[in-house]
């Protein structure tokens, strides 16, 4: 969000304004000038309110970006009806601004321990006094406005609230989604109340938190049923601190469930399977779970996130049975530790189908094949993350008559490792045939050259001495066969000097007007390197 608002507000300024004016004036009479005189006065009392739909409030001391300073109490009131969405940060939340009423206020996130007041040096747990006030306080906030809120997320409290927060939450007419990170409900009296507001919910996230069962074995001798979630459609589940079979339960009570994001204990017993019925899931994410575990969860998915933590010989073979027996998928991410080997080949039924595909973390030597693979069979690709494409697994299918087909995609973010040596040609005319077939995509809108930024890895120091790595984008060395990337917003080369002059800026700016950020080096020259940003950021070009 900064760095979208960084680049508007550089737009703007990059405006010549007493140029426009001098336009108007030229093509408007007096009466029109008149008329336009009255809206440029009334211009920014007309736009304010809308600057308070959404609201952060933290302490400046503790944040002094500008986007998060305290807006003015007063201003706040007059508006408050504009007010949509709400952040109280900080020292705010016992005190200010919850005295307010926001008539149309839809989401709320309360976070009240970015810094706690006055501790200690000595102390470590947060004041119970003050943990007591913003409980109460909070309560009487979301009794105030339960009629309109429709999301509420709620981080970093020590004890999650009690009942009183919770009971006007059951419910309420408009409430659908709910997200905790971090806190303990310790009283199963409370966590009734809790389970019993989430009745109503479409979407439930709950993360590094301990919210018991109270219809489980640990309160009552005999277990008890829990209720059914029937309009629950999104849950989300990581570090939560509730026994496995009680999970279990939860999801068998979720029969509308769609979207299942799970992180599971490691000492998740090997070999179980978990016989929850969810007939309408078709998108899950797993975390540390045995795919043999979750496979009578995914008879009817379309988007499948496996990152797993085993590390196991027939790790291979149970995914390649997974892929083989599910639906076509469009979305797939798979990502472990111990997954060096892909069973491509059982990738290949989803072709027709996928849309999105992440295979960063899998290392296996055949990856550069596998990646060309997907270039030249998935007409309806949209995004690829992948590890490294060699540019002589690309010549070996021209040299069969195959190219690139997945003229859809939108977003690549992948190594090309340019190892003209196996070609037995130019390293020259090997970065020539690379950018002619990346020019065979006419979508492409986000393109992150040496896969890094696809998943934060970094590739160390063996693979950065290697002259093989990256590509050089110079118009000399053929970046002008991009220029049809008319819809293009961003490109990267992590670790990657390039030696870029006036003429390639002239050319991006010229050719690529929707580009709104650079990642990488520019120019090796420091001097002429602040040059041509000055140039890009004028022109509302980001830098990072």
């Amino acid at each position: 969000m900064h760095m979208q608002m960084g680049i508007q507000e550089n737009r703007i300024s990059a405006l010549d304004l007493p140029e426009i004016r001098d336009y108007l004036g030229d093509f408007l009479d007096d009466k029109e000038l008149l008329q336009c005189i009255r809206v440029c006065k009334q211009w920014h009392q007309s736009f304010e309110p809308f600057l308070y739909r959404t609201v952060p409030l933290v302490d400046p001391a503790n944040d002094p970006d500008v986007y998060y300073r305290r807006p003015p109490f007063d201003k706040l009131i007059h508006y408050r009806s504009h007010v949509r969405s709400l952040t109280i940060l900080d020292g705010f939340l016992p005190v200010y601004p919850l005295s307010v009423h926001y008539n149309n206020l839809e989401f709320v996130r309360l976070d009240p321990f970015v810094k706690q007041p006055m501790l200690e040096e000595d102390e470590v747990d947060p004041d119970p006094a003050y943990q007591r006030q913003v409980q109460t306080r909070a309560a009487e906030f979301i009794q105030q406005h339960r009629n309109t809120l429709q999301s509420i997320d709620i981080y970093h409290f020590d004890d999650l609230p009690n009942m009183q927060f919770w009971i006007p939450l059951d419910g309420a007419p408009r409430m659908r989604a709910l997200c905790l990170f971090s806190g303990t409900i310790r009283d199963h009296s409370h966590a009734r109340a809790f389970w019993q507001a989430c009745l109503g919910l479409t979407s439930l996230s709950l993360d590094n938190t301990v919210i018991p069962n109270p219809w489980g074995r640990s309160y009552y001798t005999r277990r008890q049923q829990m209720p059914s979630f029937p309009r629950l459609l999104e849950l989300g589940i990581e570090q939560f601190g509730m026994d496995i079979e009680d999970q279990i339960q939860l999801l068998r009570q979720c029969p509308q469930l769609r979207k299942l994001s799970w992180a599971i204990n490691y000492d998740f017993e090997q070999g179980r399977s978990i016989d929850a019925d969810m007939p309408s899931l078709i998108a899950l994410m797993v975390y540390r779970l045995s795919i043999m575990a979750a496979e009578s969860c995914l008879q009817h998915l379309k988007y499948l996130s496996l990152r797993l933590a085993e590390i196991h010989p027939s790790l291979s073979k149970s995914l390649t049975r997974l892929l083989d027996h599910l639906p076509p998928l469009v979305h797939l991410v798979l990502s472990s530790c111990g997954l060096n080997e892909v069973p491509f080949h059982s990738l290949e039924r989803h072709f027709s189908t996928l849309k999105i595909l992440d295979l960063t973390m899998v290392t296996s030597s055949e990856s550069s094949k596998a990646v060309q693979m997907v270039m030249v069979s998935c007409p309806l690709l949209e995004c690829l993350c992948a590890n490294v494409l060699h540019v002589s697994d690309v010549m070996t299918d021209i040299q069969r008559g195959q190219s690139w087909m997945c003229l859809r995609l939108n977003t690549l973010h992948l190594q090309i490792e340019i190892d003209y040596p196996v070609c037995l040609i130019s390293k020259e005319a090997c970065q020539l045939l690379a950018l002619e077939q990346l020019a065979r995509l006419p979508c492409m809108r986000v393109l992150y050259l040496n896969g890094q930024e696809a998943g934060n890895r970094s590739f160390g120091p063996s693979t950065l001495s290697n002259p093989n790595y990256g590509m050089d984008l110079r118009l000399s060395k053929g970046l002008d066969l991009l220029g049809c990337w008319t819809e293009l917003e961003a490109i990267g080369f992590p670790s990657i000097v390039q030696k870029w002059g006036n003429d390639e800026v002239d050319w991006v700016l010229e050719r690529w007007p929707c580009l709104d950020a650079i990642c990488g080096t520019i120019q090796e020259d420091t001097d002429i390197c602040l040059e041509l940003q000055e140039r890009l950021f004028r022109s509302g070009i980001n830098l990072q």
